[in-house]
């Protein structure tokens, strides 16, 4: 179960001011590295234990070029600020913003890390920091940086195989560096820290099909077959709802009528000048093409097709588009990942997974029941959770 921290009950410490801490919201003004600013939480001996999951959203609104706070870490000692306890090679798992971007940080005698690619400022970026001790030796650490709440947007994974098995007692809500260096400064804000083992990662869903076929380990069906059921469950749910929407910036060809794409399907298209205001194309279709009322040359229609769609009226120069596209999904092909499809979604894949599953025993009674399930609870659940489609439920077409 997810279980949301309140700030309020850590224990701060903040040698210059820096943190104002509310219930579920931490605030860090003007953090330069050489002051001793930490919010921790005691959660007793080997506490975070095996597999976690902990999410929380950072939004870093001032840097200085070479700024530092960890957003997050687990230690077995909180008696020096993060960065000494680093240097002296202190045994902790950390969350690092770093010069711009996120750095995940494994000290265990040596220090290893993974850097993220570059972040941008006054944006909001919702984090997973997921260890799953069944991939390598001792297990992997991940952070999932994700730019929606609704953690499909994903940006970058940083992975750390990890090079012991170590069992955490401090959690830090964030920590300075506090190594005496300075003029590095820092703003930002840190939100809602939930410790969740998340429902509906792969082996979450996985789990969950096998608890209602009765089969807690692989024997009759194999993970490497329910994973793959899944992940086709999560295609259909895209390319049947469009629940995956991203905004792609595409070009026209002078004197070619038609932009590839890759996707499912377009939903809009505006025409972006150089200057002036966006103009949405109305939908056409391939036969009226050269037919239409046109007041400029720009881009005024478009028509959709497999992987492409056309331009009316004939592009004649280089025009700057953005397709909204019904976009394909990314496979999981980690256990500790979940599905890049809304949350609202996520529990209909037990039911496909289900469905695929009796399929393969002959049970075809039971396959039916599943798939009837799933479907109508796909037509339920698309019609209230998304903008863009019919009012009624009746007239909800699936291309």
């Amino acid at each position: 179960m997810s279980t949301l921290q309140a700030y309020t009950g850590y224990s701060e410490t903040d040698t210059a001011s820096r943190l104002t801490v509310a219930t579920n919201t931490l605030t860090i003004t003007s953090l330069d590295t050489d002051e001793d600013m930490r919010l921790t939480k005691d959660f007793t001996a080997s506490y975070f234990s095996g597999d976690f999951e902990h999410t929380l959203k950072i939004n870093v609104t001032v840097g200085t070029g070479a700024e530092s706070c960890y957003v997050w870490a687990v230690t077995n000692s909180i008696a020096n600020p993060l960065g000494t306890l680093r240097t002296a090679a202190t045994d902790m798992l950390a969350l690092q913003w770093l010069n711009g971007a996120l750095v995940l940080v494994e000290v265990e005698t040596s220090e290893y890390s993974d850097t993220s690619s570059a972040l941008s400022l006054a944006t909001d970026y919702y984090l997973r920091v997921v260890r799953d001790e069944a991939v390598g030796t001792y297990g992997t650490l991940y952070c999932y940086i994700y730019t929606d709440r609704e953690y499909c947007e994903l940006v970058d994974t940083l992975t750390l195989t990890l090079h012991a098995t170590n069992d955490w007692q401090y959690l830090w809500g964030c920590g300075g560096v506090g190594d005496g260096a300075g003029s590095t400064v820092f703003t930002g804000t840190i939100y809602n820290l939930t410790l969740d083992a998340y429902a509906y990662t792969m082996e979450g869903i996985r789990t969950r099909i096998r608890d209602i076929l009765n089969e807690s380990t692989a024997a009759f069906w194999t993970d490497a077959e329910l994973n793959y059921w899944v992940n086709d469950g999560i295609r259909e749910i895209a390319e049947l709802t469009g629940c995956i929407q991203n905004i792609d910036a595409l070009t026209t060809t002078n004197g070619t009528r038609t932009v590839t794409y890759t996707g499912y399907d377009v939903a809009a298209v505006e025409y972006k000048p150089a200057s002036g205001t966006r103009t949405a194309l109305a939908q056409s279709d391939q036969l009226r093409d050269g037919h239409g009322r046109y007041n400029s040359t720009t881009p005024q229609f478009f028509w959709t097709g497999k992987g492409a769609f056309g331009i009316d009226p004939l592009p004649d120069a280089t025009y700057n588009l953005d397709a909204y596209i019904n976009d394909v999904p990314t496979d999981m092909t980690v256990d500790s990942q979940i599905p890049e499809i809304p949350p609202a979604f996520r529990p209909l894949l037990v039911d496909y997974g289900l469905y695929r599953a009796f399929l393969k025993e002959g049970n075809y009674g039971a396959a039916s029941l599943f798939h009837q399930i799933y479907q109508s609870e796909l037509i339920y659940t698309a019609q209230d959770n998304l903008a863009n489609i019919p009012d009624a439920r009746s007239e909800m077409r699936y291309e």
